[in-house]
């Protein structure tokens, strides 16, 4: 069953619910002119699903900017649950990747059957993504409530040793937040 599928499934049991979905262009999954989450929201309103329950999409090219994405928009919206639904090949990296973003939020992920056709290469490709994330992956200052400032406490809490020179610091920390909340390859 495609991720789409199951969604919609969902929602048919939870009409009431509003649908986020994440994507933008991307060399493996969209060198069109139009974001990802466009080409799922046109597919989810032929299935049946009102365009009044879909939101603005997340603008993103991976996972991890996929689940900021998601919490800025839970926490503007002041929710505090939400599911994820990917395909079954991801669902472990999404779970781990979850764990850390969503914190103090009520999460479920759940998995999209994939064409056992196609699941040895997607988990091969998925294997090496799942162990970089657990290298990569560190617990990070996150967005706690509506229109959150830059967590500058994080900053002035380091100890001498941490902070280095002021300003040099603060970039170099915003930076961090930047590229790796934004996907920029270094």
């Amino acid at each position: 069953m495609s991720r789409c599928a199951l969604l919609y499934e969902f929602w048919k049991e939870n009409e009431e619910e509003y649908i986020l979905a994440t994507g933008t262009f991307g060399v493996n999954f969209n060198i069109t002119d139009k974001p990802h989450y466009e080409y799922l929201y046109e597919y989810l309103v032929e299935l049946g699903i009102p365009k009044s329950n879909l939101l603005d999409g997340v603008m993103s090219t991976n996972t991890y900017e996929d689940i900021i994405g998601i919490r800025k928009r839970i926490i503007d919206r002041e929710e505090n649950r939400v599911c994820i639904v990917t395909s079954d090949f991801h669902q472990e990296r999404t779970s781990f990747i979850c764990g850390r973003i969503l914190q103090n939020i009520n999460f479920k992920v759940a998995a999209a059957k994939t064409d056992s056709s196609k699941l040895d290469f997607y988990m091969s490709k998925e294997r090496k993504s799942i162990e970089v994330s657990r290298q990569e992956i560190f617990f990070f200052p996150i967005y706690l409530k509506p229109n959150d400032e830059f967590p500058v406490s994080i900053y002035q809490n380091a100890n001498q040793e941490h902070k280095h020179y002021d300003n040099l610091s603060i970039v170099s920390i915003s930076g961090q937040l930047v590229v790796y909340g934004f996907g920029i390859k270094h």
